[in-house]
């Protein structure tokens, strides 16, 4: 299989992965959708603010455990590389300088950090919670009642043509008063129960309208938002989702990295071994470059093997936010000569 397939093979896998974590969230949508069908809408806001605040709380646990595993391997990556150069590499690349070998290797390999930083990262998503509105709607229907009896007293005074005798009056009395006009109104004269009765079931009336019209507007209302954040708590988890799953990949692929530098930490030592050995043995032979044959199979193999390994570790693993491809055949190109070497000497 050429390196091309084996990328878009690669790529391929990748998008079904995404495609599975989106067809995971729209279940989600559906069961939640099944849920509230048959509950109050007060009941329903509950559990999809439940729902949303779990489904945030999800995405940020899992996100900082991969976080954890990444920061892990990114150690176990750099110590890898310090030891590749501490034990073959650099003592390698120094003795085929000496050998006085030419590369023929003309590609710069400087090594870059491996930096992941998601591409239109989304900001946390704030789930509230959504106050049911009983209480401001008692505070508004008592307004509205204190309003009307304000009213109601107001129209009995004028009727009676008490406005100049207010300041004179005591308030009890002139509530009385005001009872009374309003029961003689039902043809029951000087019944102030009555009248209290009547004044209390004209203030009830419209005060219970205007508290339940208020509860049932906050209602619907706060059901609208709680969808609405349901909606993004899943978006953002879903892109959470996807990122962790970028973070699986990124995993695997720091790991295997990991280990073709200790393979070729393990065969460039023995390779440094070798050239310490041409160069022992074979030093007056370094101006006129006639090395033995197997000596200079040695020098070509080591450089080879270098510059590889030194390629791939100059290429960037990230690109937008993702793991690079270009990455990826780099460390396939690496691992592939590395098989080659190692054929050779089984």
């Amino acid at each position: 299989m050429s390196e091309e397939s084996k990328t878009e093979k690669h790529q391929t896998s990748e998008a079904d992965e995404t495609a599975e974590v989106h067809t995971d969230a729209e279940k989600k949508t559906y069961d939640v959708d099944v849920h509230i069908k048959n509950l109050k809408k007060s009941d329903a806001t509950k559990l999809l603010v439940k729902k949303a605040k779990f489904l945030v709380q999800e995405a940020e646990t899992q996100m900082q455990a991969c976080k954890v595993i990444f920061e892990k391997d990114l150690e176990g990556y750099e110590k890898a590389k310090v030891t590749l150069h501490e034990n073959g590499l650099d003592e390698s690349e120094m003795l085929l300088s000496q050998l006085g070998y030419v590369d023929e290797h003309k590609g710069k390999n400087n090594e870059t950090d491996v930096v992941f930083e998601p591409k239109n990262d989304l900001e946390q998503v704030n789930i509230k919670e959504l106050s049911n509105g009983k209480l401001s709607a008692s505070v508004l229907s008592f307004l509205l009642g204190a309003v009307m009896l304000f009213g109601l007293v107001n129209i009995a005074v004028r009727s009676l043509a008490l406005k100049a005798d207010i300041g004179t009056v005591p308030i009890p009395d002139l509530l009385t008063i005001v009872f009374n006009w309003y029961a003689s109104l039902l043809g029951m004269d000087d019944h102030t129960a009555v009248g209290i009765s009547f004044i209390v079931l004209l203030l009830l009336l419209p005060m219970w309208l205007v508290y339940r019209f208020f509860v049932r507007f906050r209602t619907n209302y706060n059901l609208s938002v709680a969808k609405d954040q349901l909606e993004s708590a899943e978006a953002y988890n879903l892109h959470k989702m996807s990122c962790q799953e970028q973070m699986k990949r990124v995993d695997k692929f720091i790991n295997k990295s990991i280990d073709l530098l200790k393979l070729y930490q393990v065969v460039l030592n023995e390779q440094q071994a070798k050239l310490a050995r041409i160069y022992y043995l074979e030093k007056e032979k370094i101006a006129q470059q006639d090395f033995h044959v197997k000596s200079r199979r040695v020098m070509r193999d080591t450089q080879d093997l270098v510059n590889y390994i030194k390629d791939f570790m100059a290429v960037p693993m990230s690109e937008e936010g993702q793991l690079s491809a270009k990455s990826g055949l780099f460390l396939m190109r690496a691992e592939q000569r590395m098989e080659k070497f190692i054929q050779k000497l089984y």
